[in-house]
């Protein structure tokens, strides 16, 4: 494979630009190819998993890890990719070609939407919205929860943290 490569780096640079473009073409039909192999190799995988885990009563997990080297996550994924052949095969003969990502995707079962979030109103334009009466009734209530007065009385002067009044004279 790397003296292919190799060779055609080489013949590329006396090679006319059709001899390319046909050379670029054939490359990229190749990887598409070998892509959809792929897609199909992880579909046999998963056959043989789902086999091999029938046949296993016990420890299947255990013989997974020290007979095939891949974790439990990957290897539910390819049976669950099996047992959905027919409708991954599908997809591929109506697009052409399937990427393993698309074909998780095509598999995946649909989520329940969220509920719609109200929006949170802007705190000054609900503020403006509230009826006067409304207002004075929050007021009061914050006056009441809290020792700090909500404005100074005419006159008083406020010394290190001390309130104090006095008359102006």
């Amino acid at each position: 494979m790397l003296e292919e490569y190799c060779t055609a780096a080489a013949g590329a640079q006396g090679a006319t630009l059709d001899e390319l473009a046909h050379r670029i073409r054939s490359a990229l039909q190749i990887s598409r190819q070998d892509r959809c192999n792929a897609l199909h190799r992880d579909l046999d995988a998963g056959d043989a998993l789902i086999e091999a885990q029938r046949r296993i009563s016990t420890g299947w997990k255990k013989w997974l890890g020290k007979n095939c080297f891949i974790s439990v996550r990957t290897a539910m994924l390819y049976m669950r990719l099996a047992r959905h052949r027919e409708e991954i095969e599908a997809e591929i003969e109506r697009a052409g070609e399937l990427s393993l990502r698309a074909a998780i995707r095509l598999i995946a079962t649909p989520t329940a939407p969220k509920p719609a979030k109200k929006p949170v109103p802007d705190l000054l334009t609900a503020w403006r919205a509230t009826p006067d009466a409304e207002k004075l009734a929050l007021s009061l209530a914050f006056r009441s929860m809290t020792s700090i007065p909500l404005c100074r009385p005419a006159g008083a002067v406020i010394l290190r943290g001390v309130s104090s009044s006095y008359a102006p004279e």
